[in-house]
């Protein structure tokens, strides 16, 4: 017997939360769908992280899963950051830049941020290697103006006017 049934539980009642499945490497489309500053972890309840979550498309516009990547910013909460922090806030800049944001945006300028990303196994892990955002949509054009009203009889013709 084990410790769930000792304690009165049926893990078959139990249902197993998703975390939306993983893409395999790969090009695809994607949305940020969070963009967000996280304070401890299951592993260590110090630490504080940024995480920037990519919903992943196939070409045909159908879900791939979802990939975060996630940046330390502090070890310790308050305290002076250690090398691997500075490192991962180096990492974390660039990563804004390829975004094409500045280097300390709000988080909802990231959020719904859309284009194409890379996947790639690295040994049991899949990282993002290449993130590239699509171009801004155009702003719309300018309202036309009314046509030029015509010169009052007797006027001077407009040397300039062409046709």
């Amino acid at each position: 017997m084990g410790f769930m049934s000792e304690l009165g539980i049926n893990p078959d009642e139990i249902e197993a939360p998703s975390y939306g499945e993983e893409p395999e490497p790969g090009w695809y489309r994607f949305e940020i769908s969070e963009a967000t500053l996280v304070n401890g972890t299951s592993s260590d309840e110090d630490v504080v992280k940024f995480r920037i979550t990519y919903d992943c498309y196939n070409d045909d516009d159908t879900p791939a899963g979802q990939k975060s990547e996630w940046w330390t910013l502090f070890e310790v909460a308050g305290e002076e950051p250690g090398e691997d922090a500075l490192r991962s806030r180096g990492f974390l800049k660039k990563r804004l830049l390829d975004l094409g944001l500045s280097a300390d945006p709000d988080p909802s300028e990231i959020e719904g941020l859309t284009g194409t990303i890379q996947l790639i196994r690295k040994g049991d892990y899949i990282n993002v290697r290449k993130v590239m955002v699509d171009a801004p949509k155009p702003k719309a054009a300018p309202a036309r103006t009314a046509p030029a009203k015509k010169a009052a009889p007797g006027a001077k013709p407009n040397p300039f006017k062409k046709g």
